[in-house]
């Protein structure tokens, strides 16, 4: 009874991207490699980094009542990691994947389980290791794709075999932690989720297979919890207010894209390598904005 009633409020939690999910794959399944492609960058370029847009905004709510001083040493830290993170696609390319991967394996685990879970010490590993899972799934299945973007940036060529090795790895970790946790039937029910997973990436290229857990399943998430944070509601008023807010950056960002292929004269099998150093660029501030806030939250 108790595995039924749990099973309903989570379906009642995810309903609206089940059925984002099951649309995505219907469209994956008619569609071809090229509408797939537009669709998932579309959808990145738009909610994606949408999402993202706002840390300035929510670095000022709770730093509102320290003086100028820390607030400034606040927001340039924030700019500079932005800066950092370009930059270090550029002098360490190996490096700066790596530690994109690994940061966006803890931020995709925290946006999805930080609200499910209660707090615990080991609950940052616990959101490492299932971003991981997610990760190892989408470069399993998707390998070749994933193996041009690794090698176009880094020069090193990885086998399944290595990827395969990994995700045994993190899931083994992420089971541990969640049996100690005992939370068995939500564990049941992230198998389904990782099920359907493995589903749409298989019938789907790399961009929209990344585009489909990036945007349905931790951009949406992550925007609910930022109008709750910032506005206190998820609303057609608060949903306005965040997107009017956020144009700037969002118009920046893309422009930055769009100046970076014009004056570089990016080839034209460097663009998915490219796309994804963006992305990265502008993921390892966001992911110290969102720590902090859920920190903040838990604090008050």
């Amino acid at each position: 009874m108790k595995f039924v009633i749990i099973s309903l409020s989570v379906f009642k939690y995810y309903r609206f991207n089940i059925i984002l999910s099951v649309l995505a794959l219907i469209i994956a399944i008619l569609t071809n490699e090229y509408i797939q492609n537009i669709l998932g960058i579309i959808a990145i370029l738009s909610i994606g980094i949408v999402h993202g847009a706002n840390d300035l905004k929510i670095l000022s709510t709770f730093t509102k009542n320290y003086n100028s001083s820390i607030r400034l040493k606040y927001f340039s830290f924030y700019l500079l990691t932005v800066l950092m993170g370009g930059l270090l696609f550029f002098f360490l390319p190996s490096f700066a994947l790596l530690f994109f991967v690994l940061v966006s394996c803890f931020h995709f685990g925290e946006q999805h389980w930080e609200s499910k879970i209660k707090p615990n010490k080991y609950n940052s590993l616990f959101y490492f290791f299932y971003g991981g899972v997610i990760f190892l799934l989408l470069f399993i299945i998707k390998h070749q794709d994933v193996s041009k973007v690794i090698f176009e940036i880094t020069g090193i060529n990885f086998e399944t075999i290595f990827f395969q090795i990994l995700f045994l790895i993190f899931f083994l970790f992420y089971f541990i932690i969640i049996f100690f946790k005992k939370e068995f039937t939500l564990f049941f029910i992230e198998i389904l989720l990782f099920l359907f997973f493995v589903l749409v990436f298989s019938n789907s290229t790399l961009i929209y297979s990344f585009s489909f857990y990036f945007v349905i399943w931790h951009s949406l998430p992550s925007l609910e919890s930022q109008l709750k944070n910032l506005y206190g509601e998820v609303s057609s008023t608060s949903i306005f207010s965040y997107v009017k807010s956020s144009v700037l950056y969002w118009l920046m960002s893309i422009l930055g894209l769009l100046s970076f292929y014009y004056f570089f004269e990016i080839q034209s099998n460097y663009l998915l390598p490219l796309f994804f150093s963006f992305l990265a660029a502008i993921t390892f501030p966001h992911v110290i904005v969102i720590s902090l806030m859920f920190q903040t939250n838990k604090n008050n």
